[in-house]
């Protein structure tokens, strides 16, 4: 295991490199790290490495709906086509987990497999595929296998200072370990030989006039997914507010209140029939007497404090019936480079690059009506994208409460089958970015 720790810690300094310089790998296996006769790691072949600014060239190696990779090393969001700088590290995560046990985190039959695994699938920790493996070696590879990557090391510098800890890491009993090592080692000598001949013979064949050399790819690294649609709505502005907002459901205070109010009469005039406690009175009468008033005082209370809510709600409702509502049309479309709305305020576009979550919950406002809207929980140095009220908003003066998580939209009214379309689309181009526990406030307009 001290191989291991320092050939992953080596590694993970080539990774840092290239990631200060704002490129990552995106295809580290075994087959892409050489060692050499001195000790020294190596990695190879940086011919699918992108910029981790998705605008810093006009030329990609992929087109949208492609991912690049070799599917048992590749991390989800990197599945999802959505990769970042620490899906490098759950590569790498991968790699460390084959290197101390002689397995995969995951056994598939195929890519899809993979990478279905990859997206769905916990990994079990090393130490519960091979024994003697230290409870340390477990909480590194399994927190670099997190499925989100806010849940992994921070960068590659910081896993190589874990690494480099871990090479006086005392040898289990178990030659396990060693037979793994020699059989990982002699994947990498056999790939690396066989990729070094491919080139040779392109290099010798580089100058014969008219020839021309065609080497099969070793690994196939291409996945093609089903696209995803975008999402479009828009609606009038002249829809009632029933149609889309829950309302304040104030009835039910009134009923407790009359209830309770029911309640409290009934122990008075009971309590009034009986009369104060008297030598005469039976065990019976005096514990009817007691209730009575338990009844008369609980009851009284409970109806002052539902009647004094009532009244407050009702209140709330006549002065939301007569404040002026800024009403006007409004649309909503979520597609590949974000979420764009249309609205009186005017246009307004949010890259998915600016956004870390996104997800349709409740807007908390004063008003006495609940609405459903699209909030996001903006990415740190996006600055500030929505300091506008959210489109569709109907109120002119109302202010919303203020929070992290900011809406973008209201959602007026949706068909159950919009409302799959949009948590489709949100899930699909938006990645781990959406919050799946989003849920919608009112009732579909039709089935």
């Amino acid at each position: 295991m001290p191989d291991a720790a320092r050939w992953g810690a080596q590694i993970c300094d080539a990774l840092a490199e290239a990631h200060t310089a704002g490129v990552m790998h995106r295809d580290i296996k075994p087959s892409n790290i050489l060692i050499m006769p001195s000790g020294f790691v190596k990695v190879l072949d940086f011919g699918i490495a992108r910029a981790v600014d998705p605008y810093a060239t006009a030329d990609r190696l992929t087109e949208p709906g492609f991912i690049v990779g070799t599917p048992p090393y590749m991390a989800p969001e990197q599945a999802r086509g959505l990769p970042e700088p620490r899906s490098d590290l759950y590569a790498v995560g991968c790699l460390l987990f084959e290197l101390i046990t002689g397995r995969l985190p995951f056994q598939a039959p195929d890519a899809m497999g993979y990478l279905s695994a990859h997206l769905t699938q916990q990994p079990p920790s090393p130490s519960s595929v091979r024994a003697g493996i230290p409870p340390v070696w477990d909480d590194l590879v399994l927190t670099l296998l997190s499925k989100d990557p806010e849940q992994r090391y921070p960068n590659a510098a910081r896993v190589s200072q874990v690494l480099r800890q871990f090479e006086r890491t005392p040898e289990p009993v178990s030659p396990a370990g060693h037979e793994a090592r020699r059989i990982l080692t002699a994947r990498m000598d056999r790939a690396m030989r066989a990729s070094l001949a491919r080139r040779a013979d392109l290099s010798r064949n580089a100058g014969q006039k008219d020839t021309v050399v065609r080497t099969p790819p070793q690994v196939e690294t291409t996945v093609q997914y089903p696209p995803t649609v975008p999402f479009e709505v828009s609606w009038t502005g002249q829809e009632p507010l029933s149609t889309y907002a829950a309302g304040p459901g104030h009835e039910i205070f009134w009923l407790m209140s009359l209830l309770s109010a029911a309640i409290s009469a009934g122990s008075f005039f009971l309590l009034a029939d009986l009369g104060f406690e008297t030598p005469e009175s039976t065990a019976g009468t005096k514990l009817l007497q007691i209730l009575s008033v338990l009844g008369l005082i609980g009851g009284g209370a409970v109806a002052f404090l539902t009647a004094a809510a009532a009244i407050g709600i009702t209140h709330q409702i006549g002065k939301h019936g007569r404040e002026r509502k800024a009403r006007s049309r409004w649309s909503l479309h979520v597609g590949g480079q974000g979420i764009t709305t249309h609205s009186s305020a005017g246009r307004r576009e949010i890259p998915w690059q600016q956004i870390q979550r996104v997800s349709v919950e409740r807007i908390q406002s004063s008003s006495p009506f609940r609405f459903t809207g699209i909030h996001i929980d903006p990415e740190h140095g996006a600055g500030k994208p929505v300091k506008l009220r959210p489109a569709g908003w109907p109120y002119s003066r109302r202010t919303l409460t203020a929070r992290t998580r900011r809406p973008v939209c209201v959602l007026g009214p949706l068909t159950k089958k919009q409302r799959k379309e949009l948590k489709k689309a949100l899930a699909g181009y938006g990645g781990q970015r959406w919050v799946t526990r989003a849920h919608f406030t009112t009732d579909s307009v039709d089935p």
